[in-house]
């Protein structure tokens, strides 16, 4: 392995998305991913895998995980879910890639192991870095409610446990979230406002008599963009600032010029909070870069025919039908007088050649 320690069998690589992000706005990587696997003994160990004489493993700088005491205090965590676990490695230049070495072939090992990697739940090592596997499983609710922020749909609001009934927050920001839940339908060349409200979970979970109660930030220091993405090439084509209206909100003026279809459309605000933990061999421990996004979806429609486009044709069209008209009496007019004239005489002849038949009998 890159770390110098042998292995005999399987290396799995997972690729992560980037701009994923914890409730809180920081990233979530495989450093997350790479953490929990050994924060939670997912290889079962009952002592440091590389050195049987040490319990502790130093996972990073300044972050150590006692696997004797995972091991003999396991609480309601699960443990020993990758038995043939050699070890990991996320590359310390790029922190969307993680490396799992096993000491395993056999594909049955591998699918029998692995369906609880994708349901166990990742762990953010930048609020869990600095608590003890002991301490976090004789914790109190609102202590890992706290800590244990999460990255899916929904945010943790508030629990009642006399009621019985927890409370969640939709999170936009959820790498999964349904662009057409923004749904924008306009006629090419018009504009449209699109809002957005960042709102992050604080880290921060109170009690009180009624149960646990989560706190939320407005982010009232963000900047950022809106991108228009062409849906066939996933690359932008459109961007527009965002403009800071404060107390959270967010918005940008954006201008259809585009040709009819359908488009998606991110909003991206960044700013920098409290620093956290986030180390991945760069040097570098700390860091405190935090993102929030919002997604939706834009139907272009083509342009009608303006009104006074249409008054004008219509105008036209019955002006010269007008016309037409106009003309096609005088030509009837005039016919029917010549045929008038000419039964007249027809008549005239018919009487005068009776006229004279009669006379030439007398």
């Amino acid at each position: 392995m890159p770390n110098g320690h042998f292995y005999n069998g399987s290396v799995i690589a997972l690729h992560f998305l980037h701009n994923i992000v914890w409730q809180d706005g920081a990233p979530l990587t495989a450093i997350d991913l790479n953490f929990t696997i050994w924060y939670m003994d997912a290889g079962g160990f009952m002592a440091n895998p590389y050195n049987s004489s040490q319990d502790v493993i130093q996972y990073a700088p300044g972050v150590s995980i006692n696997l004797t005491a995972r091991a003999n205090d396991p609480s309601s965590e699960w443990f020993g879910y990758l038995p043939s676990l050699a070890g990991t490695y996320v590359p310390p230049n790029d922190p969307y890639t993680l490396y799992i070495y096993l000491n395993s072939t056999s594909i049955f090992s591998f699918y029998s192991s692995f369906p609880a990697l994708w349901t166990e739940p990742i762990l953010p090592e930048h609020t869990m870095y600095n608590v003890s596997v002991k301490q976090y499983t004789t914790e109190s609710p609102a202590e890992y409610l706290s800590q244990q922020v999460m990255a899916g749909p929904y945010m943790f609001e508030s629990w009642n446990p006399i009621l019985g009934y927890v409370l969640l927050r939709y999170f936009p920001s959820y790498v999964l979230a349904n662009p057409y839940s923004n749904y924008y339908s306009v006629v090419q060349g018009s504009t449209i406002n699109f809002t957005i409200n960042a709102t992050v979970f604080a880290d921060h979970v109170v009690q009180s008599s009624s149960g646990y109660t989560a706190l939320f930030n407005k982010v009232d220091n963000g900047e950022g963009f809106v991108y228009v993405i062409n849906p066939s090439t996933q690359k932008p084509i459109e961007v527009f600032s965002l403009t800071n209206d404060g107390n959270g909100e967010y918005s940008a003026l954006i201008s259809a010029n585009l040709s009819p279809g359908v488009y998606y459309l991110i909003a991206q605000v960044n700013w920098t909070g409290s620093p956290y933990y986030y180390y991945y061999g760069t040097g570098s421990l700390y860091q405190n870069e935090y993102s929030y996004h919002v997604y939706g979806v834009l139907n272009v429609s083509a342009k009608s025919v303006t009104s006074t486009q249409t008054t004008i044709t219509s105008s036209t069209t019955s002006t010269s039908l007008s016309v037409s008209t106009s003309t096609m009496s005088q030509i009837s007019h005039s016919s029917t007088s010549y045929y008038y004239y000419v039964l007249i005489a027809l008549v005239l002849a018919v009487v005068l050649a009776v006229i004279i038949f009669a006379l030439r009998r007398k």
